[in-house]
């Protein structure tokens, strides 16, 4: 049966720890975050009930990110799909050794089934495989991503998206705070360095969520997802 996901940890290889540093201060810069997501909730004074709101500011961000807390405080039933802040998205070019470890740990996961398709005496290598770049995200007290699957979703025509990724970037987290990544009922931790495929490889689709950050903190991940092409390939012979 397929894993739900796959876990490594980055910390353990000495050779990426000052890109990790790098990769950290950049991302606890709350400065980079300007976008405020949540849907499921018909709000009417922030426009329905999908929106992704854009701010000049973190600041100006947090005013209205404030304003929907109390909102979730005063109606305890409604239910929310998704609250969190995201920002910018960030260039691999300065993170080439995290970048290339990635790259490594998704062809030792998925290389057989990715690189390689066999026919008769011939394989097929796929040429083109792409690590997307990653998203800024940022849950804070009372942020949340409810229970859902994403099915199998595919970049886009002829394109094939096997796992999503998250690399978390949280110094001394403590799971009493909430916002756990939970993988078809697996509590995962979202510690620094931490780095998750999730897996949708074959029939996979695991239900995953984020359950709500209980306490002042802001709990940080980078969000981003390996593909591949099935069109682009090279044919060569197995000797």
């Amino acid at each position: 049966m397929e894993k739900p996901f796959y876990e490594f940890d980055l910390t353990q290889n000495e050779s990426l720890l000052g890109e990790l540093i790098k990769m950290y201060e950049f991302c606890i810069d709350t400065s980079n975050y300007t976008n405020l997501i949540y849907r499921g909730v018909d709000i009417e004074c922030f426009k329905g009930k999908f929106d992704m709101m854009h701010f000049n500011s973190y600041e100006e961000l947090l005013e209205v990110y404030n304003e929907v807390c109390k909102f979730k405080e005063a109606n305890p039933d409604q239910i929310f799909g998704q609250f969190s802040l995201f920002g910018m998205d960030m260039d691999w070019g300065n993170f080439p050794l995290i970048h290339t470890f990635i790259f490594s740990k998704f062809i030792e996961v998925y290389g057989q089934d990715v690189l390689i398709k066999k026919i008769g005496d011939e394989s097929f290598s796929i040429k083109k495989t792409i690590i997307s770049r990653p998203l800024l995200t940022m849950y804070k007290k009372g942020g949340l991503l409810s229970p859902h699957n994403d099915g199998r979703p595919t970049v886009k025509q002829n394109f094939f998206k096997p796992a999503n990724i998250l690399l978390y970037l949280n110094k001394g987290y403590n799971k009493d705070w909430g916002g756990c990544f939970i993988v078809d009922g697996i509590e995962v931790i979202p510690e620094y360095g931490k780095l998750i495929f999730l897996n949708f490889r074959e029939d996979n689709d695991p239900e995953h969520s984020v359950s709500m950050v209980t306490e002042d903190v802001n709990r940080i991940a980078l969000l981003f997802n390996v593909s591949y092409s099935e069109n682009e390939r090279e044919i060569r012979k197995i000797l």
